[in-house]
């Protein structure tokens, strides 16, 4: 199984917006300029997160993002969940695309779907704030 890049992109907005000084603003470029990654495509994953609840954007020329919600509550399966644009792993877990000749009597049906649910579980085990703990000196922000 393998992320999206928004989804991925989306996780590190807010580990580094969970690392930093409270009292400061993100700003896309900042993030940007930290991890490497395009300013446009960070443009949309702030948008999306914002819209989701996980951000809260400040407008104006000192303006920026910080987290808007508790780091502590925020799970990471939730993020994943949240930032993937579907989470179907196999085709027929899609109820409007099912093509599979063998969907009625397929077998591998149930143990992909407890995988799913297994990885989901596993990440809703950590907190942003368990991937962010002590990790400004070491990030240097």
């Amino acid at each position: 199984m393998r992320l999206s890049n928004f989804s991925d992109y989306g996780i590190r907005v807010l580990m580094y917006t969970a690392g930093i000084d409270r009292s400061k603003l993100c700003t896309t470029k900042e993030v940007s300029d930290y991890y490497g990654i395009s300013y446009n495509h960070l443009v949309k994953v702030v948008h999306k997160l914002s819209s989701l609840g996980y951000l809260k954007i400040k407008k104006g020329r000192s303006g920026g993002f910080e987290l808007n919600r508790d780091p502590k509550k925020v799970r990471l399966g939730e993020i994943v969940k949240d930032l993937e644009p579907d989470f179907f792993i196999v085709e027929c877990f899609d109820s409007n695309n099912q093509n599979c000749k063998v969907l009625s009597f397929c077998k591998a049906k149930s143990p992909l779907f407890k995988a799913q649910k297994a990885f989901l579980r596993e990440l809703n085990r950590t907190s942003l704030y368990d991937l962010t703990k002590n990790t400004s000196k070491e990030w240097g922000i």
